[in-house]
């Protein structure tokens, strides 16, 4: 009886354990992707109520700078991101929106007369709601490289704090991430290395050699013990807040360089393609990168494809340490010993052929158990192919599928769109543009109920 007693409190100590990361995880925006496990959902630490009511809102992007990647989801449920009418000069402000569909304020972002844009951070926040992001920009050979902070974004009038860098130097997008503890910011700088940043004083106290498999593209992610990214040359990459090389091992990426972190079974779980064969099958692939191990391939899991298809990247529920994929037509989830749990079909080769549909994207709600992916047409070679745009919501329970959630866009213009954003339990964003000659773009952003029974 004493044995079964401390048995079960051992266990209820660790589920709630595991339910704190989760929500730690979750109360931060610590990339372009949300968090580690790539759910794309904010818990809120300052409580907001949504109405329940759709809306949609339009602003301008600059062909340029297309900012849809760079937003993120406040402590109190408002989308931050960039806009700007003017081609050359865009991003001009930052923009705060609430759950309400309400524009909060427009920050004008400040930059010496006649510079020209350069590049763009994705935006960041910690736990107290705090911003974080970067921005070049340049005329003739003069370049201004802005380290920014923005304290109280939830009120109606923020605090912009901002260093001058030479070696943060942004070209288009540039990927920024905020470790654990809110104390540094890891981005790619000048020359494609790895700095860190203090997050208090905004000066960059480690730069990394060039050489270091750093990229736009990289995706970095951090625990206790250092910080991990995939390089251009496929390497998992892990170093110490000194630089210090903690793990530097060749992995089947196929050069995707988004991957999933379970930071509480230290596991990483990436997806790639076999390109000696067609059309290529995919792999997804289990790492353990324990600190006191070598990188260990754990399992991996393979879907054969009848045509060129697409993939999104793997995101990984943090309590059942159950992987979800879409490599479409299909949805599947894939248990810690890379076992098929289940696999379900979420449209048709047929659909997939008369829409030139695909997927990038798979967003995640550990609380409703509901995953959302995100399909649209994607080829502007036919001009004839008639433009979609939808989200599969998919009971990750029983695999089952539910009533799609159909976005209407216009039929003749290729859409380029973000992933969902969800709020809680609440509601969710969903950002696009259409794609177009001319020289500002209409970026749409729509905020709509989630599902939250089945």
């Amino acid at each position: 009886m004493y044995l079964w007693n401390i048995h079960f409190l051992i266990g209820a100590i660790l589920v709630s354990i595991f339910t704190d990361l989760t929500e730690a995880n979750e109360k931060i925006w610590s990339h372009g992707m949300g968090n580690a496990y790539n759910t794309h959902r904010r818990i809120l630490t300052i409580p907001t109520e949504y109405d329940g009511k759709s809306w949609e809102l339009v602003f301008n992007l600059s062909k340029s700078i297309k900012s849809i990647p760079n937003m993120a989801i406040g402590s109190n449920g408002d989308i931050y991101f960039f806009t700007g009418n003017d081609p050359i000069k865009s991003p001009e402000y930052l923009v705060c929106v609430t759950i309400n569909g309400l524009i909060r304020w427009k920050l004008y972002l400040e930059r010496d007369d006649g510079m020209t844009i350069d590049g763009v951070t994705n935006i960041v926040s910690n736990i107290n709601g705090t911003l974080f992001y970067g921005i070049s920009w340049f005329k003739d050979e003069n370049y201004l490289n802005k380290i920014c902070r923005l304290s109280n974004p939830e009120t109606d009038n923020p605090i912009e704090k901002c260093a001058s860098n030479t070696y943060f130097f942004q070209t288009f997008q540039g990927p920024l991430s905020i470790d654990d503890s809110s104390e540094l910011l890891i981005v790619t700088l000048y020359g494609e290395s790895v700095g860190f940043i203090n997050t208090t004083s905004l000066q960059i106290e480690y730069q990394s050699p060039f050489d270091i498999g750093a990229s736009t593209g990289s995706h970095y992610n951090t625990d206790q013990t250092g910080i991990y990214w995939i390089g251009v040359d496929d390497h998992l990459r892990k170093v110490n807040i000194h630089g210090e090389t903690l793990l530097n091992v060749k992995v089947n990426s196929g050069e995707n360089q988004k991957y999933a972190f379970n930071k509480q079974q230290n596991i990483i779980v990436g997806v790639s393609q076999n390109f000696t064969t067609t059309p290529a099958p995919f792999i997804v692939s289990a790492w353990n990168v324990d600190s006191n191990l070598n990188l260990t391939l754990l399992w991996q899991w393979n879907q054969s494809v009848e045509i060129a298809t697409s993939s999104t990247h793997p995101v990984v529920d943090d309590k059942t340490n159950i992987t979800y994929v879409s490599i479409l037509p299909y949805i599947s989830a894939i248990d810690s010993r890379g076992n098929t749990l289940w696999k379900t079909e979420i449209t048709s080769l047929d659909e997939i052929y008369k829409y030139s549909l695909v997927t990038s994207c798979l967003t995640l709600n550990t609380e409703t158990s509901i995953a959302y992916v995100l399909i649209s047409t994607y080829d502007d070679s036919n001009q004839q192919t008639p433009k979609v745009l939808f989200i599969v919501p998919v009971k990750t329970t029983t695999g089952a599928v539910l009533p799609r959630i159909n976005i209407e866009v216009h039929p003749d213009l290729l859409t380029y769109v973000q992933c969902p954003m969800l709020v809680e339990t609440q509601m969710l964003y969903l950002p696009w543009y259409y794609a177009s000659n001319t020289d500002i773009l209409p970026l749409n952003i729509i905020g709509i109920p989630q599902i939250t029974s089945s």
